[in-house]
């Protein structure tokens, strides 16, 4: 997408991008048309051929740039891989979405984002003129918020282009627009910002008020109105309470908003570390609960609700180191739970939230015979619930964490048959999600990192095809995440490590030519996403470890001298963030392992190594150990480390005297 000089105004965008297959074009022009003579702008793609990626990503800024995507449903648009591509483009970006059927379609193959919409439909038989007027009406609906989405995704996307550089941030009346745009985008459900608008209007904030640093996946804005709106809610679902029956559609509101509390926030919160933010909302949940049960007596739900509060306290205090507190509080939880579920057997949310206890309790405890007790108690209830109702997406997803803590704590055992089958059974679980919302990026993101996790154990077991196998079906998924968001470093990452797995297993094979590609895949791919990240020190330690990867293969195929160098870039690479992070045993200590690696590639070549080189590199590292021993931080590990440095030295010609 081209980006406009600073000086000019970003251009108006067009009303609407419609997607649809060449085999349609006639249907299409009708609508183009009749868009046109309802003075709306359409973006068509009139083209036969869509070979480069110049122009794919052309057709992206268009999507991009667009208030609403139409998509023509038909048997070939839904074929279509380049439609399948803007379908998840559009999706990725949250576009407003209007199906149009022009054909009849099975609706099975109908992608998700696409399945859950009203679909307007056109086919042979139907007044076109009423179809073009619904299409009309939807696009009119709710017009000004979906056009400050497409102004502000447009200028996201600059921003980020532009090296997220503060020149391209929101500033006065257009931040103040922007921030209430997105605590909008948080109260409803259909409003829904992409994590770059996000992003880049928490970043003009921070740019404008120059408060404290916010790095990249602190907590936003609109998850701050979002938790002001849930504190309100539960004192007005009090008030609720009070007045009876008279305030049934106010409490119904006011349990939208704790539902959304009670699920989702906290697991947006997670992932960042930010559940200290829960605490002041534990606290409203939980006197919001009392109330009920003053009001109302004790029920299901005000046990489910005192589950709910003494379990995330427990998360709080995890989060914040006080990991006595987090058990007390998960093992308090579990009498409640069971106690909801004595009051009514059939009542879902009480096994839920019994279910819930005993995962988060068997995770925190340090007694392997009890935490496994605990968490194959979960797993029965999981299974009790999915029993239930086989198309609860929640209850599958959580049946197969379950089986994966289970295959890892097999896998720490080396119980290595039992962790496979535990693996196998969380990824059965995930394909048929994936089957079913085939965008859903958190189920694909779990999909290939249970592939990851089946190819680890099948290697270990030196099953090297079934491995292999794995691997490049975990590559495949993650390849699917960076076409939904290609912005997204942490699966740019895993696509990275991919390569780097792929090449591990080939080297196993003693495919060392295939296994070079790889590990030079992984070593190009790390180094563009370190690139955009140079203050994290464990991307750039992955990086740097590429090149030990691509030396070790080199050296294999007696190829010393290019073995060599990359020895010698893997040396200066993590010397360098070791002498960034003094404080960091583990850097420091990695950092003396390249010292070793490097001197012994240059004692090993003889005449073609650097004795003095080599002399240097035993020392440097050797003095890392000292200083180390010194602080106090010399990890166990260290002690071959070391013997294999004084070996070293000890074979090293003597300087004359």
């Amino acid at each position: 997408m081209p980006i406009a000089p600073r000086d000019q105004q970003v251009p108006r965008p067009q009303e609407v991008f419609i997607s649809y297959s060449r085999k349609d074009k006639e249907f299409v022009r009708r609508l183009h048309g009749a868009l046109s003579r309802r003075d709306r702008e359409a973006w068509v793609d009139w083209e036969d051929i869509r070979a480069t990626e110049e122009f794919m990503q052309a057709i992206y800024g268009a999507i991009e740039g667009a208030d609403t995507f139409i998509f023509v449903l038909t048997p070939d648009s839904l074929a279509s891989i380049p439609c399948g591509h803007e379908i998840a483009h559009a999706a990725a970006h949250n576009k407003r979405m209007v199906p149009i059927v022009a054909r009849e379609v099975n609706a099975d193959t109908v992608p998700e984002a696409l399945r859950k919409l009203n679909w307007i439909f056109c086919l042979d038989g139907d007044d076109f003129e009423n179809a073009t007027d619904t299409l009309i009406s939807a696009l009119d609906t709710d017009l000004k918020w979906v056009h400050a989405h497409t102004r502000l995704l447009t200028r996201a996307i600059e921003w980020n282009a532009n090296g997220k550089n503060n020149s391209f941030v929101l500033r006065g009346e257009d931040l103040r627009s922007a921030e209430q745009w997105l605590a909008e985008a948080g109260a409803q459900k259909d409003r829904q910002p992409t994590a770059l608008q996000t992003e880049y209007i928490v970043a003009s904030r921070k740019a404008a008020a120059r408060r404290q640093r916010i790095t990249l996946g602190a907590v936003t804005f609109g998850f701050v109105v979002a938790i002001a709106l849930a504190v309100m809610a539960f004192f007005a679902r009090q008030e609720a309470v009070k007045q009876g029956a008279k305030a049934l559609a106010g409490r119904n509101r006011a349990d939208d908003v704790i539902h959304f509390v009670q699920n989702n926030l906290p697991e947006k919160l997670r992932p960042i570390g930010r559940l200290d933010l829960m605490q002041d909302v534990a606290v409203a949940v939980d006197e919001y609960y009392s109330a009920m049960k003053k009001a109302e007596g004790e029920t299901v739900d005000t046990l489910a609700g005192k589950v709910w509060v003494l379990v995330n306290q427990g998360l709080i205090d995890e989060s914040k180191g006080h990991h006595d507190e987090a058990l007390a509080k998960y093992r308090s939880a579990i009498p409640l739970a069971e106690k909801a579920q004595r009051l009514d057997p059939g009542s879902d949310k009480a096994l839920e939230h019994l279910a819930s206890a005993h995962s988060f309790l068997g995770l925190s405890l340090q007694s392997q015979e009890e935490a496994i007790d605990e968490s194959r108690k979960a797993q029965q209830t999981w299974k009790k619930l999915v029993a239930r109702d086989p198309s609860n997406a929640r209850w599958q997803s959580q049946l197969a964490i379950s089986y994966d803590t289970e295959a890892t704590r097999l896998y720490a055992h080396e119980q290595f048959d039992a962790a496979l089958s535990e693996y196998r059974n969380a990824n059965a679980i995930r394909e048929k999600l994936v089957a079913q919302a085939p965008d859903d990026s958190k189920t694909l993101s779990e999909l290939a990192s249970g592939h990851n996790h089946i190819g680890m154990v099948l290697l270990q077991q030196q099953q090297f095809d079934p491995a292999l196998a794995e691997y490049r079906a975990s590559q495949e998924t993650v390849r699917k995440l960076t076409l939904i968001d290609p912005h997204n470093a942490d699966w740019q990452r895993d696509l990275a490590f991919t390569y780097s797995n792929i090449g591990k297993v080939l080297q196993g094979q003693d495919h060392i030519g295939a296994a070079l590609d790889e590990f030079r895949k992984y070593s190009k791919a790390m180094e563009n996403v370190a690139a955009g990240d140079p203050a994290n020190a464990v991307w750039q330690r992955e990086a740097a470890d590429a090149h030990r990867l691509i030396g070790g293969a080199l050296f294999k195929q007696n190829q010393f001298e290019e073995a060599l160098t990359e020895f010698r870039k893997y040396y200066a690479a993590m010397t360098k963030l070791a002498a960034g992070d003094p404080a960091n045993a583990e850097v420091q200590v990695l950092a003396v392992a390249a010292c070793a690696q490097l001197a012994l590639i240059d004692v090993t070549l003889s005449e073609r190594g650097d004795p003095n080189e080599a002399s240097q590199v035993v020392q440097q590292g050797l003095a890392i150990l000292t200083g180390l021993e010194k602080r106090g931080q010399l990890p166990p590990q260290s002690v071959e480390i070391r013997k294999m440095l004084q070996g070293l030295e000890q074979a090293l010609p003597k300087a004359p005297p």
